[in-house]
Formats: C-alpha cells, sequence, structure tokens
C-alpha cells in the first residue's frame, strides 16, 4: 500500500513539474532583478540575454525573448530603475507602447498607507483607475 501511495505521489509530481507553466518567464524575471546597468544599450541586452542562454533579437527600441515553447516576451533596458529592463507581453508600436508584464514598482515591503480624505485626490484617483 505504501509503495503505491509513493509510486502515486512521484508520478503526480512530475505531472505537476510537466505542466508548470511560467519557470521560464520566473528565471528570466529573476535574471533581470538580479542585475543593474545605467547605460545598457538594446544591443547590450540582447547580447546579455543570449550569453545566459536566451533566444533573443534586438530590435529599434526592445529585446524580443523567445522561449522553447514559442512564447515570446519583450525586453526594454530600463536604465536608472531597479533591475536590467522591463518585461513586457506585446512589442511596442508606433499607435501604443507596450503591455507591462509587473510594473517595477508594483511590489513594495513594510509600507503603511493612510486614509485619503482629499476629495479632489479621490475624484483623480477614481477617474484614472475606471480610464486605464
Amino acid at each position: 500500500m505504501i509503495k503505491v501511495v509513493g509510486t502515486v505521489v512521484v508520478v503526480a509530481l512530475f505531472i505537476l513539474v510537466l505542466y508548470c507553466s511560467g519557470t521560464e518567464e520566473n528565471d528570466l524575471w529573476l535574471l533581470l532583478s538580479s542585475y543593474e546597468d545605467l547605460g545598457i544599450t538594446v544591443k547590450d541586452l540582447a547580447f546579455f540575454m543570449e550569453t545566459h542562454g536566451y533566444n533573443a533579437e534586438p530590435h529599434d527600441t526592445y529585446v524580443s525573448v523567445k522561449f522553447s515553447d514559442g512564447k515570446e516576451v519583450y525586453l526594454t533596458p530600463n536604465g536608472a530603475s531597479p533591475g536590467l529592463a522591463d518585461l513586457w507581453m506585446t512589442p511596442p508600436t508606433q499607435s501604443s507602447g507596450p503591455i507591462r508584464v509587473i510594473p517595477t514598482e508594483a511590489i513594495k515591503k513594510n509600507l503603511t498607507y493612510s486614509k485619503a480624505t482629499n476629495p479632489d485626490f479621490i475624484k483623480a484617483v477614481t477617474r484614472t483607475l475606471v480610464c486605464v
């Protein structure tokens, strides 16, 4: 009985690892957040990605990275912001910018916020959130 349960657990873990999505994206995000370079160019960023085993191609303002499953993400050097580059889901176009995967300032630790009572501020924030 214990042998059968152990086998089922091993098979379940194997299937979970096979179907776990986002591991390449997570690895890329960790790599990008581990380095900083104020003056990195698009060509430098593409070279950096290639040397770390990614299939990267430089474009005018961004680098496209293709994963083994065919999914493609886009990187833009971020200058003085934390990390090496910003990660995007769609490439920049002439009419609109790309859609960011996760904003650089999205995760903040040890912050305390107080409730705003200024009606003009609340109205402006509410309108901004509705429009986005």
